[in-house]
């Protein structure tokens, strides 16, 4: 908990509840990435609407930069992109969808992503989709 105190005569002390959860030196912002149901007829009608699939998350550091040497997964519909591509603190990754890759059924996968950091030099991040046709 953390009492604040104020100057106010009728609430001298505020108590409030905290949480906290203090994340790993290197961490993903997501424990997972759920792509959902993905209608490959829709991708065909309006190819545009895979920008909207795509997922972000946030490769951090707490102390120090870092490299991020490759990113891969086992479900090969996948494509990344990161950012920046030089050593830094934190990392924007994008996952997105290859449409030609896209085959119809449920998928669960997993993406390895290999950084510098001797301690972390892998992280691991469970994806799943769905690929209908309608």
């Amino acid at each position: 908990s953390l009492i604040v105190t104020t100057t106010d005569p009728k609430h001298p002390r505020l108590h409030l509840e905290v949480n906290l959860l203090v994340k790993p030196d290197v961490f993903l912002s997501q424990e997972k990435l759920e792509f959902g149901r993905i209608s490959l007829a829709q991708i065909s009608a309006k190819p545009w609407l895979l920008a909207f699939i795509k997922q972000s998350l946030v490769i951090g550091r707490r102390e120090g930069e870092m490299n991020i040497k490759a990113i891969s997964s086992d479900l090969s519909f996948l494509e990344f992109t990161v950012e920046p591509k030089n050593e830094a603190q934190s990392f924007i990754l994008e996952v997105g969808l290859l449409p030609d890759k896209l085959v119809l059924g449920n998928f669960s996968g997993t993406i390895s992503i290999v950084t510098s950091d001797t301690k972390f030099p892998e992280l691991r991040l469970p994806v799943s989709a769905i690929i209908v046709n309608h």
